[in-house]
């Protein structure tokens, strides 16, 4: 029964040997996938960065716009108020005058 079982030490060195073999295969195809998938994680980075400043420019432009439409408002805002103040006072001048009469 052990006679058998018995192989030449040649050829338990070929089965080691192909052991061997298919774990550096299996170790390979693992650090293949892993290399995949870091690369496909990169590229989803890049991605969604490539979004965040697209979105960044496009907010920065709406608010210097909604800024220069402010400031626009708020000059014509001053150009009014002067216009009124001014009118006020030439109203309260007549006023004067024609209770001075």
């Amino acid at each position: 029964q052990k006679l058998s079982s018995w192989t030449p030490a040649d050829e338990e060195g070929k089965d080691k040997s192909a052991d061997n073999e298919s774990k550096q295969q299996m170790m390979i195809n693992e650090m293949v996938v892993q290399r995949d998938l870091l690369f496909k994680k990169n590229q989803m980075s890049v991605s969604q960065s490539n979004q965040i400043k697209r979105e960044c420019g496009q907010d920065l432009r709406r608010l210097t716009s909604e800024n220069a439409a402010l400031i626009n408002e708020m000059n014509t805002l001053r150009n009014e108020n002067r216009s009124l103040t001014r009118s006020c006072r030439e109203m309260e001048a007549s006023l004067i005058a024609l209770r001075a009469k």
